[in-house]
């Protein structure tokens, strides 16, 4: 890993987590907490198993990141974000702010996951109805999906689970965008 070598504290945070894939990493481990290797590579397509080693090491020596045994399975670590690792969640929420204007001029072939829509979904969308029951809703599938919960004024997102039940889809439509949105959503 190299320095800027500054007395800043903005080189020394980029000296931690301003590699390319890094902040990319803190952003799998966000949506899906703890996770295995290969649940993290899956969730980088395109990233190298090396590189991607190397980045979790290097987030393991800079506090961001902690390798621990997974449980039932000998030998295999589960990365998990440090209070320091979930720390940055602002800044990938000001990040996701800061480039959302130049998704739609993305190139045609830019490969999407739709568990990465978790978060813009939990930071912009808002409980309109927060005195009715609390509701699920399910974007995508088990394998490759989120579970956002509507209540009491916020929303939770959540890997996509068998144990939570969505909304039946009758009511999605009209449940979600009438919980989410002040106005009527086109």
């Amino acid at each position: 890993m190299k320095s800027y070598g500054q007395l800043c504290s903005i080189a020394r945070a980029l000296d931690a987590v301003g590699d390319r894939w890094t902040l990319l990493i803190v952003r799998e481990l966000l949506i899906q907490g703890p996770s295995r290797f290969g649940e993290v590579q899956r969730g980088l397509p395109g990233i190298a198993t090396n590189l991607l080693t190397q980045r979790l090491r290097d987030l393991e020596a800079n506090g961001v990141v902690t390798r621990e045994s997974s449980p039932g399975a000998t030998g295999v670590p589960t990365y998990r974000l440090t209070d320091r690792g979930t720390a940055l969640d602002g800044v990938l929420r000001e990040l996701l702010k800061w480039g959302a204007p130049t998704v739609p001029d993305a190139p045609r072939d830019a490969i999407f996951q739709m568990h990465w829509l978790s978060q813009p979904a939990r930071f912009l969308l808002q409980d309109h109805r927060p005195t009715e029951p609390a509701v699920v809703i399910r974007f995508g599938t088990l394998d490759d999906g989120f579970d956002l919960t509507a209540a009491r004024e916020s929303w939770q997102s959540s890997p996509a689970s068998s144990t939570r039940a969505p909304a039946p889809a009758s009511r999605v439509q009209d449940l979600s965008w009438s919980r989410c949105c002040r106005e009527p959503c086109p």
